[in-house]
């Protein structure tokens, strides 16, 4: 005699539903309206925390141990299964500071704010932390014990991390790695999983949490007093944040070091270990960086597409060497951008003889589709290239050849900020007009078939003063762009755009999706190939008002 399903008494069903995993529960919803109707119950758990913890944060003091019991079968497994991103706004040392975070007021000086009861016993604590297993020693057991049963909430916050099965976007505001931080928390996890292996088992076996991540960002700018910097170096998170199995793109603020560091990171990243794509690396300590990390770094991607760099009071330092290193050995590269540094009032970037580096060095290199340079590194190139004149040449027509055909052949995008007759070798009288004749022919001269923009707004901005003011600029190579479907930006081209171009862009306070700006962005804001972020279209191009003058 067989029995359907649907035959079954309602507490039967339940409890089966109770024994599915969250995965299975809509599919199982919908095999009969009988069972439909025994699942709205679960279903409508679904929906409440979807909408409650997709997007988790530590702001709530309740979230993290809520989630954790989740996570490690302590509870309800439905409200972890639904979180997707987690963004870590400060970390918590003693109960004193077990709290809900105001946006507005430092947590020591809020006295409304109302302590939490304790949401997870000593004993929890412990079931939670043997999950780990072999990837805590036993000194680190002990302490990360310790660090929870006084009131640390960074060992839960990293516990949640590594068994949060579907989470794939990693948000830190705080830069903070000291100890018993959820950062250092999750450099020695990820480190000791690497160093687990042996012959017997030589893959890396990865938490699910860590496996799933994607998306890495640390220190995303909030405006809020959670905004802090670390000085300490921070070298030995990055490149522990390069070996997540399925990591997509990492963002770091602040990334700084020593110079005399000896420690061969070749070790932790060898080449083509890490799946990373996009690599956006904002103020970064470039002064310091150590060789051994550099040629580490470029090759440890597997198939990297996007490198960015963004001006801040850090000097980036040894830039020609980055201008090559990561063309050389990714041949995948498709932009290498440089934001922020036209405008630099420090001059923190600076390349081996040259502003940043020289457009041979990325010549033949990959098949790079945006490229971000220094025009005076372009005006000196074509200087030095002036001997090699061919017949009936004159130096100046030399000059504008060169500037114009060593540049990547597949380029789609050309982004130039400094200034032109800035002293460099190959200063020039009427610089800015030869700059113009050379984009003239690379437009015309067809060796760029791909090419969309050229962008010109920086070097317009800031010409030499002896330019005078009484002309416009660049007024033939917008009339070139016009002819053969190119889009020229300068401050008074006020020609509609034919190319909708995206660059790689880092995420700012109206990307915290639990912080108070989220989508409070006008839609009318566009982004700035020059600062690297999204700006009010306060220009209207009409050459009178003070940025052109």
């Amino acid at each position: 005699m067989t029995c359907s399903i649907t035959g079954l008494s309602v507490e039967l069903i339940l409890w089966i539903i109770d024994l599915i995993p969250p995965a299975a529960h809509l599919n199982f919803a919908c095999t009969c309206k009988h069972i439909a109707a025994c699942s709205s119950n679960v279903l409508q758990r679904h929906r409440k925390a979807y909408k409650q913890y997709r997007a988790a944060s530590d702001l709530d003091p309740a979230t993290i141990p809520t989630l954790l019991r989740s996570t490690v079968g302590l509870d309800d497994p439905i409200p972890a299964w639904h979180v997707r991103s987690l963004e870590v706004w400060r970390d918590r040392t003693s109960w004193d500071e077990w709290k809900t975070y105001s946006f507005l007021t430092p947590i020591h000086d809020d006295p409304e704010s109302n302590n939490l009861l304790r949401k997870l016993q000593d004993d929890e604590v412990v079931d939670c932390l043997d999950t780990l297993g072999h990837k805590l020693n036993g000194i680190e057991y002990e302490t990360a014990r310790t660090q929870a049963e006084s009131g640390h909430d960074g060992i839960l916050k990293t516990l949640l991390l590594a068994h949060c099965p579907r989470i794939e976007n990693l948000k830190f505001i705080t830069q903070m790695h000291d100890e018993g931080s959820c950062l250092r928390w999750l450099t020695t996890i990820i480190s000791n999983c690497i160093s687990s292996t042996s012959e017997s088992f030589p893959g890396i076996v990865w938490p699910s949490g860590l496996a799933s991540l994607r998306d890495v960002a640390i220190g995303v700018p909030s405006d809020t007093w959670m905004d802090n910097r670390s000085r300490d170096p921070s070298w030995d998170i990055f490149v522990r944040l390069l070996r997540l199995p399925n990591i997509t793109s990492i963002y770091y603020k602040n990334l700084c070091g020593d110079w005399d560091d000896e420690y061969e990171y070749v070790k932790d990243i060898p080449p083509r270990c890490s799946s990373v794509e996009h690599l956006f690396l904002d103020n970064c300590d470039g002064e310091n960086m150590p060789w051994n990390l550099r040629e580490a770094l470029y090759r440890a991607p597997r198939s990297l597409l996007t490198a960015s760099f963004r001006s801040g009071d850090a000097r980036l330092e040894d830039v020609d060497q980055l201008g090559s290193g990561f063309p050389e050995e990714q041949h995948s590269l498709k932009s290498l951008m440089f934001y922020d540094f036209g405008r630099d009032r420090w001059h923190t970037i600076h390349g081996y003889r040259c502003a940043a580096y020289q457009p041979d060095q990325i010549y033949h290199c990959c098949p790079l589709a945006q490229v971000s340079i220094n025009v005076q590194d372009i005006a000196s190139f074509g200087f030095y290239m002036e001997k090699y004149v061919e017949d009936g040449e004159s130096d100046e027509e030399a000059y504008v050849r060169h500037a114009a055909e060593y540049l990547p052949g597949d380029m789609e995008c050309l982004i130039l900020w400094g200034e032109t007759g800035s002293g460099l070798a190959g200063d020039k009288p009427n610089e800015t007009k030869l700059i113009e004749r050379a984009i003239i022919k690379l437009i015309e001269d067809g060796n760029y078939p791909s090419l969309k923009a050229v962008y010109l707004e920086e070097i317009e901005h800031r010409r030499p003063q002896k330019d005078a003011r009484t002309e416009l600029c660049f007024q033939g190579a917008i009339a070139a762009g016009n002819r053969y479907g190119v889009d020229v930006h300068t401050l008074t081209n006020r020609n509609q755009l034919l190319h909708e171009i995206s660059f790689p862009e880092a995420p700012d306070k109206y990307a915290l999706e639990t912080g108070p700006d989220w989508r409070q962005r006008p839609d009318i804001w566009v982004f700035d190939p020059y600062v690297g972020r999204r700006v009010p279209p306060d220009c209207a191009k009409c050459g009178c008002c003070e940025s052109y003058s």
